[in-house]
């Protein structure tokens, strides 16, 4: 009897031993699963933040880009004035000319 007690005590100790491993196999799963979950969602916010910024950058540029058109539609008015001011400059002088050889 004594032999038997002490085969299922081993029996007994070699079990919890089996669900002692097994509990921190998945104990360890977990913390492994989380702390990828971890890493995922940190990741997530890093490409959420990425794009916010790029969004940023793009708003950007698109005035950089209009500010740039309004200041060469700026440009071509101001030389079309100056073309129409050499005309009437020339009109004047054609006709400050006409008037001195009238003279």
């Amino acid at each position: 009897r004594s032999d038997f007690d002490i085969y299922r005590s081993l029996e007994e100790a070699r079990v919890s031993s089996v669900v002692a491993h097994a509990l921190s196999v998945e104990r360890t799963r977990r913390n492994e699963l989380f702390a990828r979950l971890a890493q995922a969602e940190a990741d997530r916010l890093a490409q959420s933040e990425a794009a916010r910024l790029a969004q940023g950058e793009l708003r950007i540029k698109e005035q950089e880009l209009q500010s740039a058109g309004a200041e060469m539609g700026l440009a071509f008015i101001t030389r079309d004035q100056a073309v129409e001011d050499a005309k009437e400059a020339r009109k004047a002088e054609a006709a400050a000319k006409l008037e001195a050889h009238a003279l």
